[in-house]
This record gives C-alpha cells, sequence and structure tokens, in this order.
C-alpha cells in the first residue's frame, strides 16, 4: 500500500526525471508578453525567444516587466528561420506567428490569448466591459484599496494558478503537439495543418 510519503516522493522523482529531460530540449518561442514568456522558464527547457516582432511596442525584451528566463536567449526572426536548431515545439500565439513559422519543420503549439471584450463573450457573461473600466478607474485613483485587492488577487493566483500547475499542463499540452503533429505527418509548407490550441494560462 502507498502511503502519502511515498506519493510525494514519487512526485518528486518524477519532476526530476522531467527536469533531466528537459535540459537537452530548445523551445522556439515567439514573445508575446513579457511576463507571459517569463513562466515558461519554469518548464525547464532551453528557449530561444523571437524579439523584434511587428506590432510591439518595444523591438527587443522589456527587462521592466520582466528579467529575461533562464537558460534563454533573444533571436529575430531570419536567425530562427535559418537556426539549425532543431527545436522540441514552437510556440505561437496567433495566424501571423504560425504563418512565419511555416517553413520550420517541427511541432508547433498555439496559444490564444484574449482581449477582455472576447473574454467576457465566451464566457457569455452578462457584464458590460464599459463597467469593468469603471471599476478600474476607481483603482487607479484609491491606491490604498488598489494594494488591498492586489494583494488578495496574488494570494488567489497563488492557490489557483500555481506554476507547478501552469507546467504540468503545458508539458503535457506540448507533447500531445508533438505526437499531433507526427501522427499526421503534416508538411511544414501547409498552411492548412492545424496545431493544438492552449489557453493562455498566467497572462
Amino acid at each position: 500500500m502507498r502511503t502519502g510519503r511515498d506519493d510525494r516522493c514519487y512526485h518528486v522523482a518524477k519532476d526530476r526525471t522531467q527536469a533531466d529531460m528537459a535540459t537537452d530540449k530548445t523551445l522556439l518561442v515567439f514573445n508575446c508578453h513579457e511576463p507571459w514568456i517569463y513562466q515558461l522558464g519554469v518548464l525547464g527547457y532551453r528557449l530561444d525567444i523571437i524579439v523584434g516582432l511587428h506590432g510591439k511596442y518595444n523591438r527587443g525584451w522589456d527587462e521592466r516587466m520582466r528579467p529575461i528566463p533562464a537558460r534563454a536567449r533573444l533571436i529575430t526572426l531570419p536567425q530562427a528561420l535559418e537556426s539549425p536548431t532543431r527545436y522540441y515545439c514552437i510556440v505561437t500565439h496567433n495566424t501571423t506567428d504560425l504563418l512565419d513559422a511555416r517553413s520550420r519543420p517541427e511541432p508547433r503549439l498555439l496559444v490564444l490569448h484574449h482581449t477582455l471584450e472576447g473574454r467576457l463573450q465566451e464566457e457569455r457573461s452578462q457584464i458590460d466591459p464599459r463597467e469593468l473600466r469603471h471599476y478600474a478607474q476607481i483603482l487607479l485613483a484609491d491606491r490604498e484599496l488598489a494594494e488591498m485587492m492586489g494583494r488578495q488577487a496574488r494570494k488567489t493566483v497563488a492557490e489557483r494558478f500555481s506554476l507547478t500547475r501552469f507546467k504540468h499542463a503545458f508539458l503535457r499540452s506540448i507533447e500531445i503537439a508533438r505526437r499531433k503533429w507526427y501522427t499526421r505527418k503534416a508538411s511544414p509548407a501547409s498552411l492548412g495543418a492545424e496545431p493544438l490550441r492552449a489557453g493562455a494560462a498566467g497572462r
């Protein structure tokens, strides 16, 4: 009979095995948003982060938001397309990223990030976005209230959306993407190839 201690030892050993397996793998990641990209460091993979993308307010990495993740390097899109690295998976965030990466032969994962209006529509919420903006303006005007709510929000996120949970869910998404990619024998030049879609946890 397995005890609670046995279960803890099993999970620790499993995490160490996954970390060892990740050390020789590299993800190619389009930089959509520094705080979200930064949390990919918890996966244990090397990261090639594509910067200098059109539509972003900065051309590189904004270290005011987050430091560059451990075991990561910043590269341009041309460098990514010409890189001899055999990427374990390509993490994209929109159709432009998918099109830009179409000449690469590796599996790709599409992570969809929602706007406020899009999230409300998806959840069929009856809340008016203008009402949410009104309350946001109240918080901007009341620093003490904003800090109190921020502390509570941090506690809630730590309890419900931990990095450990994100890590295991995202690693599983990567493995599913790889299995589907190679099972379908998708052509990298085919625009009809459908990547696995993952929720944008943590953003």
